[in-house]
């Protein structure tokens, strides 16, 4: 006889992500992926006998990838502020809690000490209507998991998170750029997993390599008269050959509201420079030029109101 139906079924979209403990903190998950612990098997000969047996060696813990409102990151930002300003990690715990229809917890995920490997910033669209969402990946070095009953998830403020959509943008490179789009910055930050004595699971120690992305950006051909000239200054002419500090620019990307009026975050790329040109075709009556430029460093910077 088949068991019973169950009538209240897990729900894929009611989860909650809670930073030390507060909900507040980050708001509107949309999805976790990973972060289970896994182990590897030996096989060990048995003398005269002609199968091997086996046995669990080695555990490790997969990383943990987020993906979450920029409403909710101020508790994100902050740490990625200090990992780019002095290379300091402060570690993170949390909880995920999973919930049924009528959001009563069922199923309960903790991390601790984990240390983020990676974090991207959203693409920018002018013609996009998505919301903006930040993506994370972190590495715990411990975690506990559970089929638990618990109390009802509380709803997040909608307000502020409504206001991040993908098309509000401003880059300014020397002077504000007329960009249609500008591709996802993901900056990845290196960890080194080592053994500590009888642990299972190995604990992790920041490398001190930080790898920063490519600004990519598109601009309509009708108002890309100024990059097309700092690219044939950088690249195309000769002074392109001298040191970099003759033709690198410093970029800002603002991250606007709805209204266009209001900045809800600044992020600053220091020293870039030009690397590929080339003309795209954006629909069927606008031609665009995009842009490839590597960049040397990366401030966040806490001004505007978007973060809870």
């Amino acid at each position: 006889m088949p068991p019973a139906t169950q009538k209240k079924h897990f729900a894929g979209q009611h989860i909650a992500l809670l930073i030390d403990g507060d909900s507040a903190n980050s708001a509107y998950l949309k999805s976790a992926d990973g972060g289970m612990i896994k182990a590897t098997s030996t096989e060990e000969p048995g003398a005269g006998y002609h199968l091997r047996e086996r046995h669990l060696s080695t555990r490790e813990i997969s990383p943990l990838t987020l993906e979450f409102g920029i409403a909710g990151a101020k508790w994100a930002m902050q740490r990625v502020k200090q990992i780019l300003a002095n290379s300091t990690h402060d570690l993170v715990s949390g909880q995920i809690v999973h919930a049924d229809t009528n959001f009563v917890q069922q199923y309960l995920y903790e991390f601790a000490d984990a240390r983020i490997t990676e974090f991207t910033l959203p693409k920018l669209d002018a013609k996009s209507k998505e919301v903006g969402f930040l993506k994370m990946v972190l590495q715990p070095e411990a975690i506990n998991f559970g089929i638990t009953k618990g109390a009802v998830l509380a709803p997040g403020s909608v307000a502020k998170q409504k206001s991040w959509v993908t098309s509000g943008f401003s880059l300014s490179i020397g002077g504000v750029i007329m960009a249609s789009s500008i591709e996802a910055l993901s900056v990845k930050v290196g960890a080194k997993a080592y053994q500590t004595g009888p642990f299972k699971l190995p604990q992790y120690a920041p490398t001190g390599k930080i790898e920063m992305p490519k600004l990519v950006f598109t601009v309509p051909m009708a108002h890309a008269a100024t990059m097309v000239s700092w690219f044939q200054s950088a690249v195309v002419r000769e002074q392109g050959l001298a040191d970099g500090d003759k033709y690198e620019k410093d970029a800002i990307i603002e991250y606007l509201d709805t209204t266009r009026k209001k900045t809800l975050y600044t992020i600053e790329l220091e020293r870039i420079g030009p690397e590929t040109l080339e003309v795209v075709k954006d629909d069927s009556s606008t031609k665009s030029m995009k842009f490839t430029c590597y960049i040397t460093g990366m401030k966040v910077h806490d001004s505007g109101e978007g973060l809870i």
